[in-house]
């Protein structure tokens, strides 16, 4: 208990984030009154009242009244998380969009624009709040954000943070995954209150006025608009300068796509996201800077000099858009110069969890976003594991302590990450040491001389000339990030572990890094059993496969995508263009290729000759495939409605939009009928009575099709 008591806002996090938890997972919070919380909460708070005051009266001063004290104290913080939880979520709102539309249908909506618009190829997309929705032909008052999505011309050119627009078009939820063991967008967005999303044409909009919800953030974005200018000045390779304003100003819109893929890869990802390191090195900057004054050592000084460094954290946040990554790093910094301006002697985790309480009772949603996660995971392992592991060698040369330094950080950090890395991206970089030691230096540089290009930025010649020097600099970067992605063995891809795995691995590193410390084979023999649970889990998985045999019909729109798995083996037979379309095969189908080991994949285009992977011929410019005993009829022209001696068929799915006269219904024998994601939602309308006549399951309105063989 003595131990607890130095770091009291270690045990308020931790409780507070279990009631987060506890309520949003568990409690349901947003079919729950928030009365369910805040009587537990005073009945617990009366509770301690009179604890602390009968032990007072009574002098008692025995460890277990200590004890008592901080159960209620946790219990109470627990509830109060749940508490935080209901309120935060806006679906409890009288007139939110989720009840307006359980009753009527829209027809169109009034919203304001109320986070920076993205820029993306072929559309922009934002957030908006709805302020009315169309029912009716009627405006009718609603609250809700949503996210839209506008196809691109030149009149979504000019919308910007605050304008209030008037949409003609749908308003849908955000659907579930249409296929197995993707991102799931609906649960991402829900943690951010977004449940809706709008797609609409140019013409399906106009801006109606403006209504600024923000004024801070309404001038952060319009100082960075100008900055974004003086910036990019000069600079001539888009993909330079792509890197250039992600990492100087948190703008991502011009990333190159393969960039990001290969920074990815390497583990280099966090220099093109404005976070944590970035303020961490703004800081750790302007402190070398405000050391090189030689100040005098007064309390006046310290003073001073705490306030400029909070100035400049905060103006730094200011130019970069106020992003929730970059508060955050700012929040903890900021407690950081407080400490030492107020010399208190302030425990380091202590604060690092003091500025997570704090964002956390803002937002408790926050605890559900991976960046927030990965931070303060980040922090933690760099502030106990680095300095543990820095000593392990003695360097004396100023150079090669610098790089010891350096490689001991990124190894800190990698440990404390790894698992929850692996578990939400599904490669680890094996080569994080090698790129980090070149990005972290050059994001130093990068930064440096990217503030230093708008510092000077009126003086022609000198911003040509750091502009030059800033873009080679980003170019070799870049290069370096390449040549590491093109050697043997760079990432290690499809690895697919569940909640329970994570949990076994930070247990696994726990026990081993106590088993360090304390030489206790006890210790030692939890890491093992650890990983014991680890590898169980994932052989049970694996074995549990191995005998299945079933048919998957995936949802890519546009296109059929059909897999005959057996065991760990699959044949995927799709259209021939959707081979070639690597990022959807990567996003929506090999997902579940590497979640269900399937490690022997043969490729089958139904525009060649497959006879070779399973018994199959054309049946009037169709294709019949029988395989293990089933037969699937894919149809994608249509049959003569002469033709009624038609074959008993397993399963029946048709392609392309293809229409079947009502006589093959009549004489065809089937036991499955299945519309796939290459017919359009006009088709599936048009012909919606016959498809729910014939019981058709429809894969794009109902995602992927599984059935078992």
């Amino acid at each position: 208990m003595q131990v607890w008591q130095k770091f009291p806002f270690v045990r308020f996090t931790v409780a507070l984030v279990a009631g987060i938890l506890l309520g949003n997972q568990y409690l349901n919070v947003r079919l729950i009154s928030i009365w369910t919380y805040l009587v537990p909460i005073a009945l617990l708070l009366a509770t301690l009242l009179f604890v602390s005051w009968y032990k007072k009266s009574q002098q008692l001063i025995a460890d277990r009244w200590n004890t008592i004290q901080g159960v209620l104290g946790v219990l109470i913080l627990v509830f109060f998380g749940a508490t935080l939880s209901s309120v935060h979520s806006e679906l409890n709102g009288k007139n939110h969009l989720n009840s307006r539309l359980k009753k009527h249908h829209s027809e169109g909506f009034r919203a304001v624009i109320i986070e920076p618009v993205q820029d993306k190829p072929s559309s922009i997309r934002t957030v908006v709040e709805v302020r009315s929705v169309m029912v009716d032909s009627q405006m009718v008052e609603s609250n809700g954000k949503l996210m839209l999505t506008i196809q691109k011309s030149p009149a979504t050119s000019i919308l910007k943070y605050g304008d209030e627009i008037l949409v003609q078009g749908n308003i849908h939820e955000i659907r579930t995954p249409h296929n197995p063991n993707v991102f799931n967008a609906k649960r991402f967005y829900a943690h951010r209150n977004i449940y809706h999303e709008a797609f609409v044409k140019p013409d399906q909009f106009k801006v109606v006025g403006q209504h600024i919800p923000n004024w801070f953030k309404f001038w952060s974005y319009k100082v960075r608009s100008k900055l974004e200018k003086l910036l990019t000045k000069d600079l001539e390779d888009p993909r330079e300068e792509g890197i250039i304003l992600a990492l100087v100003l948190g703008i991502k819109d011009d990333l190159n796509n393969d960039i990001k893929r290969i920074y990815s890869e390497v583990g280099a990802m966090h220099i093109l996201a404005v976070s944590g390191l970035h303020v961490g090195l703004v800081y750790q900057v302007f402190l070398w800077l405000i050391g090189r004054l030689r100040l005098p050592n007064k309390r006046s000084t310290q003073v001073i000099e705490g306030i400029l460094l909070l100035a400049i954290i905060w103006s730094y946040t200011f130019i970069t858009g106020l992003s929730p990554s970059v508060q955050r790093a700012a929040l903890m910094f900021s407690f950081i110069v407080v400490g030492k301006m107020l010399h208190r002697e302030t425990n380091i985790y202590n604060t690092i969890c003091a500025s997570a309480f704090f964002l956390l009772c803002i937002n408790p949603n926050l605890i559900f976003e991976v960046g927030f996660q990965l931070s303060y995971l980040a922090v933690l392992g760099i502030v106990y594991l680095q300095p543990k592991i820095y000593v392990w060698f003695e360097v004396k040369w100023k150079w090669l302590n610098w790089i010891w330094t350096l490689t001991t950080v990124s190894i800190a950090a990698q440990v404390a990450t790894a698992p929850i890395s692996i578990f939400y991206f599904h490669q680890f970089p094996n080569y994080f040491l090698l790129s980090n030691f070149v990005a972290i230096p050059a994001a130093t540089g990068i930064l440096c001389l990217g503030l230093l290009k708008i510092a000077v930025s009126w003086i022609d010649l000198l911003s040509e000339m750091v502009g030059w020097v800033l873009e080679k600099l980003v170019y070799l970067t870049n290069e370096v990030m390449i040549f590491l992605d093109e050697l043997p063995g760079a990432v290690t891809k499809g690895i697919h572990i569940n909640s329970v795995q994570m949990l076994c691995l930070y247990l696994a590193i726990l026990t081993v890094l106590i088993f360090t410390f304390k030489k206790r084979l006890f210790w030692f023999g939890g890491s093992v059993l650890c990983m014991l649970v680890f590898v169980g889990i994932h052989f049970a998985g694996w074995y549990k496969n191995h005998d299945e045999k079933d048919l998957i019909i995936y949802d890519v729109y546009g296109y059929t995508a059909l897999g005959l798995r057996e065991g760990h083996s699959m044949i995927f037979v799709n259209s021939d263009s959707l081979y070639l379309k690597r990022k959807k095969m990567q996003y929506q189908i090999e997902p579940h290729w590497d979640h269900d080991h399937i490690d022997k994949i043969s490729y089958c285009s139904l525009e060649a000759d497959s006879s070779d992977l399973f018994a199959y011929h054309i049946y009037d410019n169709n294709h019949l495939i029988t395989w293990n005993g089933k037969t699937f009829f894919l149809i994608n022209h249509p049959l003569d409605p002469s033709i009624h001696d038609l074959p008993r068929f397993d399963f029946v799915i048709l392609r392309d939009n293809v229409y079947l006269h009502e006589t093959f219904y009549e004489f065809a024998r089937f036991r499955n009928l299945i519309v796939d994601s290459s017919c359009t939602p006009w088709y599936i309308q048009h012909h919606r009575a016959w498809l729910e006549k014939h019981s058709a399951y429809v894969v794009g309105e109902m995602g992927y099709y599984i059935q078992q063989l």
